[in-house]
């Protein structure tokens, strides 16, 4: 009986010790400095805004600094500026969004001098970013980033798995000009994923500006009644397409015809855009978003085993014991 005990105690161990997969920020053991003659901003440090002309070669230098007692491998990358569906601007290259049609795109002038690297603890590399600026004079602001992203090394500890970015913008403009950004509300219809809904609205910033300091104010009506109301706050990245999501709460909405107002406001400008769009919640999706919302999270497989395991296992420590009061005592 002591090694059923044993082994059941063996396996809720092991079952508990599992790594999982999970992403994290690790501790900040590297910077990513740019070259002193482009730094506009003392106190940032932290990005390119250059102003060339026509098919004028640039060369932007920056450098990474390891500040750990590892040596440390980076993978580096050069992407454009796009806008996720939090309405935030990304410059990692996975945003699912776009620059929208006819629109330079800056990857296509620039090129790095190494995508992955290896640096020392304790020391620095430098890594160029060779830019050549489009023929063809264009008005606005051309942007992207630097994706700097520190290579995670050896096993997934305490069940997470560390890694750690830096990201340096790069804005290139042929001449300092006030461009406004210029917003559009496509279509909106609704959507769930990993236990929560959303209505997914189909926007496009069609000037090559930014929105930097923006807001989006929002309602959505059912036959009169309201159903969700909110604001956010709004950045944009130039001349992109994306997908906005916005969040909807724990209230049920069923099968039916909706209005959704919306109300952006850029607050360098002053300038905003409003429009009101429709979108159906068939019965099937009304089926899905709400279950999707209003189920509770559902234990992991191995916790319910370990909870069976446990109970059997206090079920044969009572058992054990009964049987030896119920033993004369010799």
């Amino acid at each position: 009986m002591r090694k059923i005990v044993s082994a059941l105690m063996l396996l809720m161990v092991v079952g508990l010790c599992r790594p999982y997969e999970t992403l994290a920020q690790e501790n900040h053991t590297f910077q990513v400095v740019i070259a002193p003659q482009f730094n506009h901003d003392p106190q940032t440090k932290s990005y390119y805004d250059i102003t060339a002309a026509p098919s004028e070669a640039l060369v932007l230098p920056f450098k990474i600094e390891n500040s750990g007692s590892v040596e440390s491998e980076f993978d580096i990358s050069f992407n454009p500026a796009l806008t996720n569906s939090a309405g935030s601007i990304a410059y990692s290259g996975v945003a699912e969004s776009k620059i929208i049609a006819g629109a330079p795109v800056i990857t296509e002038y620039g090129m790095l001098s190494e995508e992955k690297i290896k640096v020392p603890a304790g020391e620095s590399q430098v890594i160029t970013l060779h830019l050549t600026m489009p023929n063809e004079k264009f008005s606005g602001k051309l942007a992207g980033g630097i994706r700097v992203s520190q290579v995670p090394t050896g096993e997934a500890t305490g069940n997470i798995r560390h890694t750690f970015s830096r990201e340096i913008a790069v804005i290139l403009q042929n001449e300092i000009a006030s461009i406004k950004p210029d917003l559009r509300f496509l279509k909106a219809e609704i959507g769930g994923e990993a236990r929560r809904k959303y209505v997914q609205v189909d926007m496009e910033n069609l000037a090559p500006a930014y929105l930097s300091r923006g807001e989006l104010n929002y309602r959505i009506r059912r036959e009169k009644k309201e159903m969700a109301v909110g604001t956010v706050n709004l950045r944009l990245s130039p001349s992109t397409a994306f997908v906005y999501h916005i969040p909807l709460g724990e209230e049920s909405f069923p099968a039916g015809i909706y209005e959704l107002d919306l109300s952006a406001t850029d607050h360098n400008s002053q300038k905003t855009w409003e429009n009101t769009l429709s979108f159906e919640i068939e019965p099937a999706a009304s089926r899905a978003i709400n279950q999707v919302n209003q189920t509770k999270e559902e234990l992991p497989l191995l916790i319910v085993v370990l909870g069976a395991i446990i109970v059997v296992l206090i079920g044969v420590i009572i058992t054990i014991l009964m049987k030896k009061r119920r033993e004369p005592k010799k």
